[in-house]
């Protein structure tokens, strides 16, 4: 009986094994085969379903399930941080631009096996804008992937603007209604900043320069002096006003792609017949017209257990039939992809005329963009101490040199080098 019940038990432990043995194979194929990815939650439930359909399809072409996570931007990189240390880490997430340095220890070096080198089959480096290259490189090496672009371009009412000014000098000098304003400003915090360093790089000057803090040197001061100047002919009272551009009483604002779209969306009249735009006024006449860049890259997590997939959905995400349902009312940074839209990506709408043309200023603008010092922290420097001078500078009639190298020394203990 002993007997029985011992070969019983071998039978039932061999079965056991057995099963495991069937169980555990799949179990490894399932985590393999599967990704998570991490990317901004879309403004509405229809551009939500877009990129869920999207995402399907992938999945369909490659077999590989993909758990998407949405997060609000705003709340994006506290998110992105805490995720990267659990679990259910993304295999592939969204980067803001300037947050590049800050995440590269996480992120897959790119160096090789995902860039096609020249003249072979494959995405290749030089198939995006410049300044998107720019965005993706931290200590000479390459963590991320460009995705998504846009550029500030000014927007002017025809009915105060008859000419665009040719320089500087001419845009100060204008004369207009004491009821209206000149120019709309450059906001607060961080896109303070943002929209600062159109004005920086017209100037001639720059954030930073061969690793070193340079916004509080005579460019910067000039830069900071022509805000002054606009400002000074622009009554906080109607700038800041309900719609005050739309409404007629602002001759010049500040604006990128998605604001270029509620505008036309909010006063689609008023755009049509009083809206025009313009590259950024230069310094001098004939200057270049440089001005900033925005948008979003695309990471690995270097402890992907899934590394071939991941580029798999990287490269599927940046198809031209694909990446305009992910970016909304930005660009593709890949230059034969960034097109003008015929029509809004989510609800099928058409665009005006004026609203293309508008949006192909932004287009021409990215050639002379400039991108956001590649350093940790720099998110720090940008939307609190350089914020808070130019705050400083334009609200309170603060000395500009001395307020500019304030903000200079706070920066050089934020980031370490002068």
């Amino acid at each position: 009986m002993k007997s029985i019940k011992k070969i019983l038990s071998l039978v039932l432990i061999a079965t056991v094994l057995a099963t495991l043995a069937l169980l555990l194979p799949s179990c490894v194929e399932e985590k393999s085969d599967s990704l998570n990815l991490m990317v901004y939650s879309p403004e509405n439930n229809a551009q939500k379903k877009v990129y869920e359909n999207m995402i399907s399809e992938f999945t369909k072409e490659t077999g590989i399930s993909v758990k998407i996570t949405f997060v609000p931007k705003d709340n994006f990189n506290t998110k992105l941080t805490t995720s990267l240390k659990s679990k259910d880490a993304p295999d592939v997430f969204y980067l803001d631009q300037p947050k590049l340095a800050d995440f590269a220890d996480q992120c897959m070096n790119l160096d090789t096996g995902f860039f096609a080198a020249e003249g072979e089959e494959g995405l290749h480096l030089s198939d995006f804008y410049d300044v998107a290259v720019d965005t993706i490189k931290y200590n000479g090496s390459i963590y991320a992937v460009p995705f998504s672009l846009t550029s500030t371009i000014l927007l002017y009412n025809k009915e105060l603007v008859k000419s665009v000014p040719k320089n500087w000098e001419e845009w100060k000098s204008m004369s207009l209604p004491s009821n209206k304003a000149l120019f709309g400003g450059i906001g607060s915090g961080g896109y303070a900043s943002w929209y600062f360093q159109a004005f920086l790089k017209s100037a001639g000057g720059d954030m930073m320069s061969d690793g070193k803090i340079v916004f509080n040197n005579e460019k910067g001061q000039e830069a900071a002096q022509m805000l002054v100047d606009l400002y000074a002919k622009s009554p906080k009272d109607i700038r800041t006003s309900s719609n005050a551009f739309t409404n007629g009483n602002v001759a010049f604002v500040l604006a990128h792609n998605a604001d270029i779209v509620n505008y036309f969306t909010s006063n689609p009249t008023w755009c049509e017949n009083n809206l025009g735009a313009t590259l950024f006024i230069s310094k001098e006449t004939n200057g270049t017209s440089y001005s900033n860049i925005g948008g979003e890259n695309i990471a690995i997590n270097k402890n992907t257990d899934n590394a071939d997939g991941a580029k798999q959905l990287v490269k599927f995400l940046l198809r031209d039939e694909n990446v305009n349902k992910a970016i909304s009312s930005n660009f593709s940074a890949i230059k034969d992809y960034a097109k003008v839209p015929t029509s809004d990506a989510v609800t099928g709408a058409a665009y005006s005329e004026n609203l293309k043309a508008t949006l192909a200023v932004v287009l021409k603008q990215l050639e002379t963009a400039s991108a956001r010092p590649a350093v940790k922290n720099w998110i720090l420097v940008n939307d609190e101490h350089l914020a808070n001078a130019l705050s400083k500078i334009i609200d309170s009639d603060a000395d500009i040199k001395t307020t500019l190298d304030e903000a200079y020394n706070q920066a050089v203990t934020v980031i370490g080098s002068k």
